[in-house]
């Protein structure tokens, strides 16, 4: 088993806190809120962020307003006293979740399979997911995370045999990522006990994931480490199969009249 890192209670509550503030200074009801980066994605360090993101939707009468509204919140990264750390909170309108996963984008397809959840509306969330593997193009992930992949690798080419922890698990886990589309052709994980799981068949190259991911926990984000030939090797091979640029796809009528019923629903969910 690869190491894990819970939150603890006390924090995982008071993060929901300070949901409910955005809730209540930006009068919207968040439908989803998460943990994103590397907390997420299995591979914290000592001095790691907390990353949250959110989908949250607005009432009704705003989106029939002639005034424009931002779909977007944002809140500034600051040392949090209670956390002991860097933290920030971002958003999206549930509109620009869905023209987005029209678009088969990646982070919204990780923040829909985050392992670490604080607030979730079950039955929209459920219903977006369900949409989000409708929509999403797996060739449109695969060369993301193909590009991932290549540009840590690159960076890594650059320091030689000394590399920064985070910039080895920052071309890892593409990597991986990459093997599970190519593989089950679906939506993947996002954390890395998951996506092991899914594609990791040597022992060996497992161990040496456990291995990097405890090295990174008891480091720093800018702490350096020698490479590993085993995973290195790994890295490689599936770098050697470059992913396609994913070609223009005509609009789908179908599936955006979907996204157009889907906003509907949910708006009809929580009025």
């Amino acid at each position: 088993m690869l190491p894990k890192f819970p939150i603890s209670d006390e924090k995982k509550n008071y993060i929901r806190h300070k949901i409910s503030e955005i809730e209540r200074n930006h009068h919207v009801q968040v439908l989803l809120a998460i943990e994103s980066g590397s907390r997420a994605w299995g591979f914290p360090s000592l001095d790691s962020d907390y990353d949250v993101r959110f989908i949250y939707v607005r009432t009704k009468n705003n989106y029939l307003s002639v005034n424009e509204w931002r779909d977007v919140i944002e809140t500034p990264s600051y040392h949090d006293q209670t956390l002991d750390s860097l933290y920030d909170m971002n958003g999206w309108d549930i509109r620009k979740a869905l023209q987005l996963a029209l678009k088969s984008n990646p982070v919204l397809v990780e923040w829909l399979v985050s392992p670490i959840t604080y607030q979730k509306h079950s039955l929209s969330v459920e219903k977006l997911l369900d949409f989000v593997q409708q929509a999403s193009n797996t060739n449109t992930l695969c060369y993301h995370y193909d590009r991932q992949a290549r540009r840590a690798w690159e960076q890594m080419e650059q320091m030689g045999n000394q590399v920064r922890v985070k910039t080895y698990c920052y071309a890892l886990r593409p990597a991986l990522v990459t093997q599970w589309i190519l593989q089950h052709n679906s939506l993947p994980p996002m954390d890395m006990t998951s996506l092991c799981e899914g594609v990791v068949k040597d022992n060996q190259l497992y161990k040496e994931i456990a291995r990097l991911i405890e090295g990174k926990a008891q480091s720093q984000e800018g702490d350096f480490m020698p490479r590993n030939r085993i995973i290195d090797d790994y890295i490689s091979s599936i770098l050697q199969h470059k992913a396609e640029h994913p070609k223009m796809i005509a609009k789908n009528e179908t599936i955006a009249a979907a996204a157009d019923n889907l906003f509907r629903e949910i708006l009809e969910n929580i009025s």
